[in-house]
């Protein structure tokens, strides 16, 4: 329902993102408010890009390019820091922190698996 849901902010064609009320995403999204999300892999075809018509709330123009390379749908694997796309996956260099080693090394798994 309508009352469910809360704006937190606008896009850049001015239409209001929409997120559950009371959700962590709402809690996140508050302007002003210091963010403390996760670091995350996202693989190809991941809803977090694929779910949005538009990814200015998760990515920059510069990285969404990097991202969607060919315009086509089909996204490279990125990290997400702090809500926001921040670099292209390297599959041959491990992040030095112990969270991004384990990412990194579920996402090779992953990949090598028949």
């Amino acid at each position: 329902m309508a009352e469910d849901l809360s704006s937190v902010g606008q896009d850049e064609r001015g239409e209001d993102s929409w997120v559950i009320a009371q959700s962590l995403a709402h809690v996140v999204l508050q302007p002003g408010r210091a963010s403390r999300l996760l670091l995350r892999l996202r693989g190809p075809f991941d809803e977090y890009c694929l779910g949005y018509g538009t990814r200015t709330l998760g990515a920059d123009e510069q990285i969404t390019a990097q991202i969607l390379p060919g315009k086509n749908g089909t996204f490279l694997p990125f990290w997400q820091q702090e809500g926001r796309a921040a670099k292209i996956l390297n599959a041959e260099t491990a992040p030095t922190d112990s969270i991004g080693a384990a990412l990194h090394q579920r996402y090779l798994d992953f990949k090598t698996a028949r």
